[in-house]
């Protein structure tokens, strides 16, 4: 069958079903029941806006002191802490009874560095008043324990501290910042700013992201634990147009998620104004600067608005910091916590990872019998390397059957926007996708990953694999691996051997003949970490607090730090 393009499919659905075995019109006899036909594409209703209307300044102000002088007459109530103690009487039975998403992270070490830490102890994430709004909207989310990011993290950031923060992929990073900026804007409302003739906001939090995708679903985070409240978040980015966003930071911006680019952009057009900034989040700080980032991260850092360090609270998060990474992070904050929890650089161990030995030419037939071996009707996300290889299977996918469609880079923002919001609607079962989905795309239910392609680096094999396991639910990982990327085979048993996954024979043996090789001979680069990759230099992948690390018989300490270290603990 010729291959159809996904925007024209659903009216090849309307004349005559493409394959007589399986008919996309027909759940019944659809190999995966559970998941509803495409409906018809029509992006212009999706993303635009019925009635679009131009916030100016004027308007814009006057609804932020709307929106937030009601507010702060209700937190001027004398039974206000009766009220939240009357709550948390009536919902401690209910809340006793949720699901404990840490079960999977008991045993995970939390180890911590830096100067007079808060050492206080979250059990629940009640234990602390954040705000009886945000208490609800926690309680709504279904939360009670906190996971051992969030546990380690909050306590330091609302005791205004700057943070570094590493923890395995799918641990709650998202939350553990987002709950306590929350909570301090809900209690110290921001003042409204002095009119002008131009569209200018003044965001009270300032969260960066090195894509599109996760900038989203930040973004999609953040109203969920801020509904019945003042505060507005908006996402820019680049890939779409501006004047949407411009309509919607009018309505209000307390929290805006960015790309760098797109922030840059609204920064000279007098849009954006930092002055307010008291929070800045870098999220997925390592692939940022990876990505080239660094020059327009200190572009907005540097902006003669933005309040400097140490005076404003700089938090960055990532499952991965390098050592080159923390150098650089030394510059955006001031007497940082530095905490690590679990194995970073590793996966959880509540994803259990198969590798298999496939030749390039059997891939195909491969993807099959793992599906129907391993994911017949689980939810999957398939990793290629290229945009024309995710083109390839996603059409022989859809060949055999499969409700599947795909996202990269060639495609644009709206369709991939379209194709996401099918995924998590369950109306296909399969998304194949390149490495442009493959750091901060969290969907709670993916069942299965394939890395139909395997990377380059082991940093991204553990960013991919991450895709499934979220918040300590099971996984499944599978993984080609061949005489491309067979370099990596040391690397991925030492992986599986930490996550105390079972190890084949074959890759053992594969592994100690590999290294017999190198012990012989020059390192090869460019491939692997640990083994001579780009980001070779030891210790994993940056587990570990390099300010302390002596240097000359002294400390290491970088400048942003004006005591010395305290010796690092754990709990």
């Amino acid at each position: 069958m010729s291959y159809i393009p996904p925007h024209l499919r659903n009216k090849t659905q309307e004349s005559t079903p493409v394959n007589p075995s399986f008919s996309r019109t027909n759940e019944s006899r659809s190999l995966h029941n559970s998941f509803t036909p495409q409906p018809s594409r029509t992006p212009s209703q999706l993303y635009r806006s019925e009635t679009p209307t131009f916030y100016s300044a004027k308007r814009s102000s006057q609804q932020q002191r709307d929106r937030w002088s009601e507010y702060r007459d209700s937190r001027d109530d004398p039974k206000r802490a009766e009220k939240r103690a009357k709550w948390l009487s009536d919902t401690k039975e209910e809340r006793e009874k949720m699901a404990d998403a840490t079960l999977n992270y008991d045993n995970l070490k939390i180890e911590v560095t830096g100067n007079n830490v808060p050492q206080k102890e979250l059990e629940t994430f009640y234990d602390i008043d954040m705000g009886e709004e945000l208490d609800d909207n926690i309680f709504k989310a279904g939360f009670n324990h906190p996971m051992p990011v969030q546990k380690a993290t909050i306590p330091v950031i609302l005791a205004r501290r700057d943070l570094m923060s590493c923890a395995q992929t799918g641990s709650g990073k998202t939350a553990a910042f987002l709950f306590p900026i929350i909570s301090d804007i809900l209690q110290n409302p921001p003042m409204p700013h002095q009119m002008s003739r131009h569209v200018t906001v003044f965001p009270s939090a300032l969260i960066l992201a090195p894509t599109r995708e996760l900038g989203q679903q930040i973004h999609e985070e953040a109203v969920k634990f801020t509904q019945n409240t003042p505060i507005k978040s908006v996402c820019v980015h680049g890939g779409s147009e501006t004047y949407p966003q411009i309509q919607e930071m009018g309505k209000g911006c307390d929290i805006l998620v960015a790309t760098p680019g797109r922030l840059l952009h609204f920064m000279e057009r007098k849009i954006v104004c930092l002055s307010s900034v008291r929070f800045l989040i870098f999220d997925e700080a390592d692939r940022m600067l990876d990505m080239g980032f660094e020059p327009q991260i200190r572009q907005i850092c540097d902006d003669g608005e933005m309040p400097k360090v140490g005076v404003r609270q700089t938090l960055m998060f990532s499952a991965t910091f390098p050592r080159p990474i923390q150098k650089l992070a030394s510059d955006f904050l001031d007497d940082y916590v530095f905490i690590t929890v679990g194995r970073v650089g590793s996966t959880v161990e509540s994803i259990e990872q198969d590798i298999l030995w496939v030749d390039e030419r059997q891939k195909e037939e491969a993807v099959i019998d793992v599906l129907e071996n391993f994911g017949k009707d689980k939810k999957g996300v398939i990793f290629v390397e290229t945009k024309r290889g995710a083109d390839m299977l996603e059409n022989y996918l859809y060949d055999k059957g499969y409700m599947v469609d795909s996202i990269h880079g060639d495609r644009s923002q709206s369709d991939r926007d379209f194709s996401l919001a099918r995924f998590k609607e369950n109306k296909i079962q399969l998304l194949v996708a390149t490495d442009v989905a493959s750091r901060g795309l969290d969907i709670p239910d993916i069942e299965i990953v394939i890395n139909y392609d395997m990377p380059n680096e082991i940093e991204s094999y553990v960013h991919r694999v991450g895709r499934t396991g979220r918040a300590g639910k099971k996984g499944i990982a599978v993984t080609f691996i061949n005489e491309k990327t067979q370099n990596l085979i040391p690397a991925l048993v030492s992986l599986m051997e930490e996550s105390k996954q079972s190890v084949p024979e074959w890759m053992n043996e594969k592994s100690s003949e590999l290294n017999d090789r190198r012990g012989f001979g020059p390192r090869r680069s460019g491939r692997g970490s640990g083994y001579g990759g780009r980001r070779n230099g030891g210790g994993r992948f940056g587990g570990r607090d390099r300010r302390y690390e002596k240097k000359d018989d002294e400390y290491d300490v970088n400048r942003s730090v004006s005591t010395p270290i305290r010796p690092h603990f754990t709990y």
